[in-house]
């Protein structure tokens, strides 16, 4: 079997560099250009990992390049500070972690959807892309707000709906990978983040006539603050586990809502409910 062995300098293997210009946006926030520019100082092993998880995580292209290879992965140089650990060195005696640490994040996207490796970030403002021709096609640039976190590009942008006063806004989501996604609380907490916890949001599911499919991006239509639709439930209720055969997925330890019951609570809360709806109905 061949090994893959690069260095920081331009050849075939550059985009297992830390050098390379694939960007992603860091747990802060802020957008790096590069995992080098991202780890700067702070090299140890956790750091390191958590950027090269990040950086192959958000780039299709780059992560196919490491997810189809199958060869042991090899850093060949050292730099003075870091003598015979990050790479094997130019006596091949080295530790070569950073391999190492490529060939883990290499195991653990084979495996796994790439969001479950990112930490959420959160949304920042950030500008539009001047070789986008795209977005000018779509969207006003002088009018549309582009916001950016750790998995999710979302554009903003107001429209005027005649039946309300004030504009609705529009959120156009994609995934940072441009992969199909369907996950119900990630966009609930889009649209809590980029508009507001109290607007109330929905996608259109249109008549064939009106239907737009040409790309994994997924739209949310919020209502001015302080609007409602006349449908939908009319109270709180969220379960932070299954009951029987209802199963709940699991929150992450740190997304847990405070008023969040078990599945055994949700059930007696919806029985309750239930009871006193026929009661009134039987007068």
């Amino acid at each position: 079997m061949t090994t893959l062995k690069f260095d920081d300098t331009n050849g075939s293997l550059a985009w297992l560099s830390n050098k390379a210009n694939i960007g992603f946006c860091g747990p802060d926030g802020i957008f790096y250009k590069n995992a080098h520019e991202f780890i700067g100082e702070l090299w140890n092993e956790e750091h390191v990992l958590l950027a090269l998880r990040l950086k192959f995580a958000a780039n299709p292209i780059a992560r196919e390049h490491l997810v189809t290879s199958k060869e042991p992965i090899v850093y060949r140089l050292e730099s003075p500070r870091k003598v015979n650990r990050w790479g094997r060195g130019l006596n091949g005696r080295g530790q070569n972690v950073l391999g190492q640490l490529l060939m883990q994040v290499r195991t653990e996207l084979s495996g796994t959807d790439w969001c479950d490796l990112l930490p959420w970030t959160p949304f920042m403002q950030t500008t539009l892309n001047e070789n986008d021709g795209n977005f000018k096609v779509f969207h006003a640039p002088d009018a549309a707000k582009i916001y950016m976190n750790s998995r999710y590009q979302v554009v903003a942008e107001e429209y005027i709906a005649d039946s309300f006063e004030r504009p609705v806004t529009g959120l156009s989501i994609k995934r940072l990978d441009r992969s199909a996604c369907r996950d119900w609380r990630d966009f609930q907490r889009i649209k809590n983040e980029i508009t507001s916890p109290t607007c109330e949001a929905c996608e259109i599911y249109p008549t064939e006539a009106r239907l737009v499919d040409t790309a994994n991006q997924y739209h949310l239509w919020v209502l001015p603050e302080g609007l409602h639709f006349p449908f939908g439930f009319t109270e709180r209720l969220v379960a932070k586990t299954g009951k029987g055969h209802v199963v709940q997925r699991p929150f992450a330890v740190e997304d847990i809502p405070e008023d969040a019951l078990t599945g055994e609570q949700a059930y007696e809360r919806v029985v309750e409910k239930v009871r006193a709806a026929k009661e009134t109905l039987e007068g």
